[in-house]
């Protein structure tokens, strides 16, 4: 088992494990499956009164733990460099597909070399973002950066880049990196 990877409670029985490992391999997040389950439950009004017994109807954060083991387990380590290859091939297409309306993608990839520690750094700017660092001359001063820690996923934070604007808040740029240090996010 590997470090990160919270243990799940005693009361979480077998029989839940597999039944969200199939909700996983049916493609659902953690939330999708926790929320199909509950519903399930729910519309029987036999197993409604079941919804609060945690062998029955584990927690989210439960549900969270069981994502995070199952994706280990089935899908590799989530840094592995199938994960970079696959997120590279991304950003190239994306690249492609909004070249004509000016979106762009950028990403460093994570490396550990003793010589040279590169972080992770993916650097996303929409059409909608491009357009807004078109038309507003002040939106190179960044205003404020917004830290996202729900939608942290393998542990990289995620940032969103916003210019104060009369009518409303306007988005510059979303960052997904390894590291949260000032050096990092000027690179």
């Amino acid at each position: 088992m590997l470090p990160f990877i919270i243990p799940l409670p005693d009361f979480v029985c077998n029989n839940n494990i597999d039944k969200f490992s199939h909700y996983f391999e049916q493609d659902m997040t953690a939330s999708d499956a926790f929320h199909h389950d509950e519903t399930q439950l729910m519309r029987d009004p036999v197993t409604l009164m079941l919804l609060a017994n945690p062998r029955i109807c584990p927690s989210l954060r439960d549900t969270n733990n069981m994502y995070e083991k199952w994706l280990v387990e089935k899908k590799e380590f989530p840094n592995a460099p199938e994960m970079f290859d696959g997120l590279e091939q991304v950003v190239k297409e994306c690249n492609i597909k909004y070249s004509s309306m000016t979106g762009k993608c950028f990403l460093q990839r994570f490396s550990e070399d003793v010589d040279d520690q590169q972080n992770l750094i993916l650097q996303i700017c929409n059409p909608l973002m491009t357009h807004v660092h078109t038309i507003i001359r002040q939106a190179g001063e960044t205003a404020f950066i917004d830290y996202s820690g729900s939608l942290d996923r393998y542990y990289n934070p995620v940032f969103f880049v916003y210019r104060h604007y009369p009518s409303e808040t306007l988005p510059l740029a979303v960052w997904i990196t390894s590291n949260q240090s000032q050096t990092c996010l000027e690179s």
